[in-house]
């Protein structure tokens, strides 16, 4: 009876094995995400793909409730390799029919609900009449119905408590917001606070020049921020002043406080 020697060679570098000059290894795994692709929550949990070099994949849509798909982004199929892949599907609500980024200006006629997202649930009491809004989306529905974005979670539905304004309500006034940030607004300085912006992939966020105030600049999601100084108003939005940069709202920021 003769024996024949298999010597396994491990290649630590390349994560496998050589058995008799044949390499055994396998690729770097990827990573798939299932992301809404307006408020950049995951859907799901996270996939990882793993697969031995030259392998093929795919990756396939998921049926998610009361979603749809909107587009994707990474190769959806390919083979396993040294390279570092990862995969976005983004979905959008089924009963979202446009959406805008706009810069508006509301007046509530009579007092206003607000509901944490569109056909969502009413939160805290309703805001009382003669307030201005400013609102930085607009969403209308399958059904024909508009709804103002106001702040990352708080949103207006149309009706004749709401009135939309053709201009700026305080451009005859100078500088309204930081006139009054003493008095109206919780202002704390920060000491050089890190943050990183926390959006949507490869989405970019607008910065002002006071809250409330005028964009003038934009910056985008994973940018490194520098922050000295944080805002508070009456409805518990909050806004934080970015060294070089200005003032951008709260919600679409991580705080590196660790």
């Amino acid at each position: 009876m003769r024996f024949i020697a298999v010597y396994l060679v491990k290649n630590e570098k390349l994560m496998g094995w050589k058995i008799m000059g044949v390499n055994f290894r396998t690729g770097n795994p990827i990573w798939v995400y299932y992301t809404d692709v307006d408020t950049g929550i995951n859907l799901r949990v996270p996939t990882l793909l793993k697969g031995m070099a030259g392998e093929q994949y795919v990756v396939h849509q998921l049926d998610i409730p009361r979603y749809k798909f909107f587009k994707a982004t990474g190769p959806l199929t390919g083979t396993f390799d040294d390279r570092q892949k990862t995969v976005h599907l983004y979905y959008r609500k089924q009963t979202w029919h446009k959406i805008k980024d706009v810069n508006l200006y509301l007046q509530t006629m009579a007092p206003t609900t607000l509901f944490d997202q569109v056909d969502g649930m009413p939160v805290e009491s309703p805001m009382p009449a003669g307030l201005f809004l400013r609102a930085f989306q607009l969403i209308e529905t399958t059904n024909h119905v508009l709804w103002y974005q106001i702040n990352a979670d708080r949103w207006v539905k149309e009706g004749d408590h709401l009135r939309v304004l053709a201009h700026d309500p305080y451009a005859d006034e100078p500088s309204p917001v930081r006139a009054n940030l003493e008095s109206d607004f919780t202002y704390l300085k920060l000491n050089h606070l890190p943050a990183t912006v926390d959006f949507v992939p490869n989405g970019k966020v607008a910065v002002y020049d006071q809250a409330y105030g005028t964009e003038i600049g934009q910056v985008a999601d994973g940018q490194k921020l520098i922050l000295t100084g944080k805002i508070m108003d009456d409805n518990g939005v909050v806004w934080y002043e970015a060294v070089d940069h200005g003032y951008i709202n709260g919600s679409y920021l991580k705080l590196e406080e660790d």
